[in-house]
């Protein structure tokens, strides 16, 4: 998994206020950070320092940081209660089920039995089709186009890296012969020797 490019993605997506705000009258802070959803270890809250989770009414930059590490880690390890093999998913789709669990909590995402049972079958057409067809879809409706197709087409659209660019497998027999055959035809038109494309 691209952890930097998870983090920015959710980062873009769940926004980031270090003060307290509410969604349909829960209260949340920080990025996506559900106050009354998810309870802090007591070394978080000393962190923070509070001495309860509803204590919480504006964060620093660095706490804001620390509670978004801390919420990342409980749901990478809800990750692995849903899908025992989870490592073994591309980077691409991890992260959907990451960004996803992070949005909606482990209770909400349970409720995606489909979901999960296509991402256990690798259908991911099903998959695609179930994100889609929830009520988090209809509400946030880009956000969930954005993930289902990510889940889809096992890509971003707009977050590959450098890196991350599809790029030409030499060792593939078809491209092989493709580059063979463009070498060819180049040296057919003159248009460079074959040293130029070797």
């Amino acid at each position: 998994m691209n952890r930097e490019r998870l983090e920015r993605i959710l980062v873009e997506h769940e926004g980031q206020r270090l003060e307290r705000y509410d969604i349909d009258g829960v209260p949340h802070i920080g990025i996506g950070h559900n106050i009354i959803g998810r309870d802090l270890s007591d070394e978080t809250l000393e962190f923070l320092g509070v001495e309860d989770e509803n204590d919480l009414q504006v964060l620093t930059d660095e706490q804001c940081s620390y509670l978004f590490q801390k919420d990342l880690d409980v749901v990478l390890n809800d990750c692995a209660h849903f899908f025992p093999d989870f490592d073994e998913l591309s980077d691409v789709r991890q992260e959907v089920i990451v960004m996803m669990l992070f949005n909606l909590g482990m209770v909400r995402f349970a409720r995606f039995k489909q979901l999960i049972a296509a991402i256990y079958d690798k259908n991911w057409n099903k998959a695609a089709a179930e994100i889609m067809d929830s009520k988090a879809a209809r509400l946030l409706p880009e956000r969930y186009q954005q993930l289902a197709n990510a889940m889809q087409d096992n890509r971003w659209e707009n977050y590959e890296t450098e890196k991350e660019k599809p790029t030409l497998d030499l060792s593939d027999v078809s491209t092989l012969a493709l580059v063979e055959e463009l070498k060819q035809r180049l040296q057919n038109d003159k248009l460079i020797s074959y040293e130029e494309v070797s």
